[in-house]
This record gives structure tokens, C-alpha cells and sequence, in this order.
């Protein structure tokens, strides 16, 4: 959908990092101190060893802080979508997943693509540790470093694909206030944001202290309000060649009956029975068409709408002249919703063993007498025959997540020597994932509505004194008060934690006539844990909504983890030889 009216105002008072800043095109993926091209090292993502140049075996693209101010967005993901590594993940036109925004380098998936800031990690959004970019406030990042020639000799297996950094700003004088507006072409799919950014020096200069808070709503957009999200696509082949023809989903909110005996039968019309079965159509039943299928794109999400708060606070301070302290602390507050078509129920998937009672008194007295005669050889009055219906007399399946993320980093910086540097941090973080799942349907009040009591059909056979007989026969034949017994809300709670402890030595040992040996050192610790806890009618296996049949699962791994790196320029700047160098690094992991 195309963004028109985008209005990004920005005012600020800053001081000289302002410039610094500015001129750190390259810079450190281990929060090391970048330097402009007047003789100090820099340090790429693709390597941990401080060089004096800026060409690495591994490619990198910089996104600079310009670009990110021009580009005017508040979705962390858009200032990677435009690069032709990556592909898009998911983000604000992703319905489905877990509501996160998320990066895909070389289409190798999104677990394949480690996610740092500042050179650290950051702790997943879900199970599979894969990283919500939603957690990283686009007005607080001085640059991204992305990585596309695998670096998991560096940071690991998980980083396969490459390697996404985004470094934020950690020496920043004044105060800034931004705010951004955006509506769709066709007025709607409004986004709007306010942040304040204050930082300034202390400590006569050695120290500096950041501080960031923003608020972003995005708000919903579903496929109903346009004009290719309304129609359902499906494969096909038209004279020997593949096209794409109007379609719809078998289930359907008027509700169908099949079963094996039925094929072949015809129905008042003359038409032969198929295996998709008997359609309530409006006029009357019959055998199901092509064209009854049930046309759900409409009903979902275009743009997700999500409400975010964030506060963020980075700092350091000179605790002598060869070692600095520093520190980062986040805290990110989001409100995310997803909607899906409303609830497909099939009895033949949920209900084994489950029959029709004929004796339901909304039934259509021709379609009894065709099952009896055809169906109800024992005179039983129940016949082997499964409903499908799509539950849409409640509204659309909906997942209204409530996402807690804090995280916080506490470390020491220095010196060795002249040449070498070094290292030390502390990593902690936590995502609490509360998903309240709406439109969902408990399955046994959902079969005992089809029973109903021999000597008055209008009541439940079942003991359930709520039971309400049900009828699924037509568009909109649930009443209010058949839809209340057999809806239900359902909660999935989720929790990820990472900590992670590590030291680095980097730098160089001495120089050669081509020029410095390289050498990076380090050492990690990391414990990642995670829960999920759903909610118990998904455990016993009683409802059915966006998910069925899930389990608790919970576990934890550690991970102790060395590495090295070597650099040795062996020929430079000699007729023939540009540059001719050894570069190798090797990782041991626990």
C-alpha cells in the first residue's frame, strides 16, 4: 500500500559526537571505539580484529544515521527490506507467526541470521531464538552493519546466513525531539510515533549518560479494504498452462455434510453428490460447487496494527584513563493483534465417531427424509455423516499478544597495551509473550449440541444444563446464544531468557613490512531457557482456535565458547600484489 503525507520533524541541540558520529561510516560490532579515516583502526562485523582498513573477506553494508533519518520509519525492519540480501521477513504486513518483525539474510531463514546490538545478542522473541527487530527503536541507532558472507566462524552456527548489528548511539550531547505521521493512498493504515532522545557529558567530560523513549501506534488494515485482497487465488491449469483462477476455502460458513455414502446420491436438483458433500445454500440443500468455497482473505490482516512503548538509557564512564565502565538497559512494552478468518470446525478432525441426530428440529425435513432412507439403515435416527463449518456467526480467530522485553548490559573497557585492547560485559535479557487467543470453539459442547434428547429434539442430550441445541444448517443460523456455548477465549503465556558473560582481547601483536599482525581473542558464556505454557483446554485437548493439541515444553542449554582470530599480511603495494594475506579463525564450543 502506498504511504502518502509522511511528515517527520525533527529539532535538536547536539554537540561535536553529532560530527564524530557522522564520519563513522564502518564501525565496531564489540562497541569499540570507531575512528574517521585519520590513521586509527576500524572494526567490521565480519571480524573482530581492529584493521586499518575497511575491506574484509566477508561483505558489509552500513546503514548510516542519515539514511535512517531519511528514510523516516519507525519499523526497524524497512531500513533492511530496501537491501537486495536480505529478504523480508516478517513485519507490519506479516499475518501470520507471532507478531514479529524479523530479518532473513540470502532467504536462509530467519534462525540463520543473528540479530546483535552492539555487537551482543539480543534475546529471542520465541522458542526458536529468532530476534524482534520491534525491540530496537530506529531513533536510537547511529548506523547498521549487516553481514552477508556467513560468520559463524566468528559468532557461531546461528549466523550461517550473516550477521545484522545495530550499533546505537552512546555518546550523545543535547536534546532531541522527533515525531512521524503517515497514511495510506486510500486514507487509512496510519502510523504515528513520538520519541525524545537526551544525553550529555559528566564527570568534566569523562562520562556520558543517554536516555530514549518513544511511543508508536500502527494501526489495522484488513483485506477487505482492498481491492486484490478480496478475491481467493488458487493454482490451476487452463489449456496446458498454469493460471490463477477465483477459488475459496471447503469450509464454509453456510456449512457442509459429507461422508463417503454420499457420493454419488443426487440431490434435489439433479446434481451428483461429490466428496466435498451436501451445501446449505440459500436456496435449499444440494451438492456442493466449485464456487461455494468460503473466500477468507478479506478477514484478515493486512497491517497489523501494534501500540509500542519503549525506554532505553546507555552510558560509560572513564573509571580511569586506560579503563572505562559502560552500561545499556532497555525496556520495550507492545500491544500486537493478528487476525485470521473465523474458526474452521470439522467433526471428522476433532469429534471421532461423530453422527448426525436427525431428530435436530432445524434439519430441513427433505434432507431428514433423504438421510433416512439412504443413511439410517438401523432407524436410529443417527447417521455416519461429518460437518464442516466455518464459525463465522462469532467473528474472526484473533491473537491480542501483550510483549514484555527488558534487557541490560553492564561491562569494562581498556587498554593492555598501546596495541591491544580489551574487554568484559554481562548480557541479560527476558521476552514474556502473553497471547489471549479469541474465536476459539470447545469441542465437546460443540458435539453436544448435535444430540438431542429423544423425547423433546429442542434440548441437549447431554447432562450439560447450558447445552443449547445447535444449527449449523445456513448462513448466520448460529444464534448468539448457540455461539456462546460453544465459544472460548484461550491465554498462551511464553517466557525467554539469555545471559551471557564473555571477554575479548583484540588488536595487534607487532608489525610486518605489509603490515600489522592482527589477533582477536575471546571467551563466552551463554545460558538461553524458555518456556510455554498454554492454555490448559489446548492441553486436554478440548479447544480448537488458531492452534489444537498443544503441549508444555520448557528446557534450557548452555554454551561455553572460545575463539580466535589471526590476521598476517604477508605482501602489500607490490607490482602485481596489491594485497596478499593469511585470515583465519577457529571457534570451539561447548
Amino acid at each position: 500500500m502506498g504511504m502518502k503525507r509522511v511528515v517527520d520533524m525533527r529539532a535538536g541541540l547536539r554537540g561535536g559526537s553529532a560530527l564524530f558520529l557522522s564520519m563513522a561510516v564502518m564501525g565496531s560490532a564489540l562497541a569499540q571505539e570507531p575512528v574517521a579515516e585519520d590513521g586509527g583502526a576500524i572494526v567490521v562485523t565480519g571480524s573482530r580484529i581492529p584493521r586499518p582498513d575497511v575491506e574484509s573477506n566477508s561483505p558489509v553494508n552500513v546503514i548510516g544515521e542519515s539514511e535512517i533519518k531519511y528514510s523516516a520509519t519507525v519499523e526497524t525492519e524497512q531500513l533492511l527490506n530496501a537491501l537486495p540480501q536480505a529478504v523480508s521477513g516478517a513485519g507490519a504486513q506479516s499475518n501470520a507467526g507471532n507478531g514479529s518483525a524479523t530479518v532473513n539474510l540470502r532467504n536462509l531463514g530467519t534462525v540463520r541470521t543473528l540479530v546483535l546490538q552492539n555487537g551482543r545478542r539480543i534475546v529471542g522473541a520465541s522458542q526458536d531464538g529468532v530476534v524482534d527487530l520491534n525491540m530496537i527503536p530506529t531513533s536510537l541507532i547511529s548506523r547498521v552493519e549487516v553481514v552477508t558472507g556467513g560468520a559463524s566462524a566468528v559468532y557461531g552456527s546461528d549466523a550461517m546466513a550473516g550477521v545484522v548489528n545495530f550499533v546505537t548511539k552512546d555518546d550523545f550531547e543535547g536534546l532531541e525531539i522527533g515525531g512521524s505521521y503517515g497514511i495510506s493512498d486510500q486514507g487509512d493504515a496510519e502510523r504515528y510515533n513520538i520519541d525524545l532522545t537526551v544525553g550529555g557529558n559528566f564527570a568534566d567530560g569523562r562520562g556520558n549518560m543517554v536516555f530514549h523513549g518513544s511511543y508508536y501506534n500502527r494501526s489495522m488494515v484488513k483485506g477487505a479494504a482492498r481491492d486484490h485482497a478480496t478475491v481467493f487465488l488458487a493454482d490451476a491449469i487452463v489449456d496446458g498452462k498454469p493460471v490463477l483462477i477465483p477459488s475459496g476455502n471447503g469450509v464454509t460458513p453456510q456449512g457442509t455434510i459429507f461422508s463417503p455414502q454420499l457420493v454419488g446420491l443426487k440431490d434435489p436438483y439433479g446434481n451428483t453428490i461429490g466428496t466435498a458433500g451436501i451445501f446449505f445454500a440459500p436456496e435449499g440443500w444440494r451438492a456442493y460447487k466449485a464456487s461455494d468455497g468460503f473466500n477468507d482473505p478479506p478477514y484478515t490482516n493486512l497491517q497489523m496494527p501494534l501500540r509500542r512503548w519503549q525506554g532505553s538509557v546507555i552510558g560509560h564512564y572513564d573509571v580511569t584513563d586506560d579503563v572505562t565502565a559502560f552500561w545499556e538497559g532497555s525496556y520495550v512494552h507492545s500491544k500486537i493483534n493478528s487476525t485470521l478468518g473465523a474458526v474452521p470446525m470439522s467433526s471428522s478432525g476433532f469429534i471421532p465417531g461423530f453422527q448426525l441426530d436427525l431428530r435436530n428440529p432445524y434439519l430441513d425435513p427433505t434432507l431428514r427424509d433423504f438421510l433416512s432412507t439412504n443413511m439410517d439403515g438401523d432407524g436410529n435416527s443417527l447417521v455416519p455423516v461429518n460437518i464442516n463449518r466455518r464459525l463465522l456467526d462469532g467473528g474472526s480467530r484473533t491473537s491480542d499478544q501483550t510483549r514484555d522485553f527488558y534487557r541490560f548490559v553492564v561491562g569494562l573497557k581498556g587498554n593492555l597495551t598501546d596495541r591491544l585492547k580489551w574487554e568484559v560485559f554481562y548480557n541479560q535479557g527476558q521476552t514474556k509473550v502473553t497471547d489471549v487467543q479469541g474465536g476459539g470453539v470447545l469441542i465437546d459442547n460443540f458435539a453436544n449440541g448435535f444430540l438431542t434428547d429423544p423425547n423433546d429434539p429442542t434440548k441437549c442430550a447431554a447432562a450439560d444444563p447450558k447445552c443449547v441445541v445447535l444449527n449449523p444448517f445456513g448462513l448466520n443460523s448460529l444464534t448468539p446464544e448457540m455461539m456462546d456455548y460453544i465459544y472460548t477465549d484461550l491465554t498462551n503465556i511464553t517466557t525467554i531468557r539469555q545471559k551471557q558473560v564473555g571477554a575479548t582481547l583484540t588488536g595487534s601483536l607487532f608489525t610486518l613490512p605489509a603490515g600489522d599482525v592482527g589477533i582477536s581473542l575471546g571467551a563466552e558464556y551463554r545460558k538461553e531457557s524458555s518456556a510455554f505454557d498454554p492454555d490448559q483446554l489446548y492441553i486436554m485437548g478440548k479447544a480448537l482456535s488458531r492452534s489444537a493439541g498443544l503441549s508444555r515444553t520448557a528446557g534450557s542449554f548452555d554454551v561455553a565458547e572460545l575463539y580466535g582470530e589471526l590476521y598476517v599480511p604477508i605482501l602489500a603495494d607490490m607490482p602485481g600484489v596489491e594485497l596478499l594475506a593469511f585470515e583465519g579463525g577457529l571457534p570451539f564450543s561447548d
